[in-house]
């Protein structure tokens, strides 16, 4: 016989047979058993370990330390592709998995429990049985909004997955849960994975109609958008235009709405920037509200731009250096400074229209800086050249 078969049975026999401790000491071996490799995982599917597992979290007497490390197993176990179909075929298992979310021991089980939940639904095969639970939108929504930072992070990635589908997108928009308004509250709270993530999961739910129209319900999402395209993170910059790219595309009275005095500089600034796929959805949206790169909002838009493709990844934006925490954002449209000081600047010849008579000042400002301090000595080192005064002088010091 196979000695990891054996084992996994040995450690099944000990958590049968064993209580309070003992059992603990069983769980506690099974877990970490079943972190090390997959052939250890496939022994204990084989074993019963899924069943007999479930069993204990269904034991109204189960302590935090042992809810922990079972749901820690589990978690483990989902690794494999062949254990997760045991897991939600096995009758009553996906109902204690939401259960635990929902009510676990302490934050650290219902970590697990999300995780868990998240892991079952990547599956191709196991997410239809997932999402045929009638608890699982609530699910999701309530860790949203009362879970741990670990929780909302699980409960959004299990958001992505579902709202890349067009027909299990409609349980996330469901009226009753309020979702939309929701993830637009989160973003305003200043953590920036957090606002990406969120971002990430509404670009994909406004990629409908039904989901474009109840976005633009959500009280000061325009303004709030906008500020993220302007003063947001990278990749927050990059999903907050995804989120108006996804809205002007499913909803032509959103096009109307655009604030373009403030919003078609922050594109022309996020098209000027190093990622392909913010250069992408700048131009599409810039082209579907009627702009090119060439065109300002003084200037008039240019209407034979044809809209961009663009496809959305995971809001997650790792090795940003100095990247755990962003402004505050203002909820109310009256309190966001749509252009900060050096942002207006820094992009003037992009929203304002050239002199008649350029001088050597605009030549400077129409150039490309890479820091505003630079461009700031340089215009100051031509205006003192080229006024008279400064002729004079410079003339009489070479003679």
């Amino acid at each position: 016989m196979d000695i990891k078969l054996k084992t996994s049975q040995m450690l099944l026999l000990k958590l049968a047979s064993g209580c309070g401790d003992a059992k603990l000491d069983a769980v506690a071996e099974i877990r970490l058993f079943s972190k090390w490799d997959d052939a250890n995982r496939t022994s204990l599917a084989k074993a019963g370990a899924v069943p007999s597992l479930f069993k204990v979290l269904d034991d109204s007497r189960i302590d935090a330390r042992l809810q922990e490390n079972v749901m820690a197993a589990l978690l483990n176990m989902s690794i494999n592709a062949d254990v997760k179909k045991h897991m939600v075929r096995e009758p009553g298992g996906l109902d204690a998995v939401l259960r635990i979310t929902n009510n676990g021991a302490n934050t650290e089980v219902k970590a697990n429990a999300a995780a868990l939940l998240y892991s079952l639904l990547a599956d191709d095969g196991a997410r239809k049985i997932v999402c045929s639970n009638e608890m699982l939108g609530e699910t999701l929504v309530a860790l949203l909004k009362d879970g741990s930072a670990r929780c909302k992070a699980e409960a959004l990635k299990s958001m992505f997955v579902l709202a890349k589908d067009k027909v299990l997108r409609e349980i996330l928009l469901q009226e009753k849960y309020e979702l939309l308004g929701l993830l637009v509250s989160l973003v305003t709270v200043g953590k920036v994975k957090l606002t990406e993530d969120c971002l990430a999961v509404l670009a994909l739910l406004a990629s409908c109609d039904t989901g474009a129209k109840a976005l633009m319900q959500v009280s000061s999402v325009v303004p709030i958008l906008t500020y993220l395209v302007n003063s947001g993170s990278p990749r927050g910059q990059e999903n907050a235009t995804a989120v108006l790219l996804s809205v002007c595309r499913h909803d032509e009275g959103a096009r109307q709405a655009m604030p373009v005095q403030t919003l078609v500089p922050a594109l022309n600034s996020l098209r000027m920037g190093d990622s392909e796929r913010g250069k992408d959805k700048a131009d599409a949206l810039l082209g579907l509200l009627g702009f090119d790169q060439y065109s300002s909002v003084a200037g008039g838009p240019n209407l034979g731009v044809s809209m961009g493709d663009s496809d959305l990844s995971v809001g997650s934006y790792y090795g940003r250096p100095g990247a755990n925490t962003m402004p505050f954002i203002p909820t109310h449209p009256a309190h966001i400074n749509y252009s900060p000081p050096h942002q207006a600047k820094r992009h003037s010849h992009v929203v304002t229209t050239a002199s008649p008579s350029p001088t050597v000042s605009d030549s400077f400002s129409n150039a490309s800086w890479p820091k505003p301090t630079l461009k700031n000595k340089y215009m100051t080192l031509a205006r003192s050249l080229f006024t008279p005064k400064a002729r004079n002088k410079s003339h009489s010091s070479i003679n």
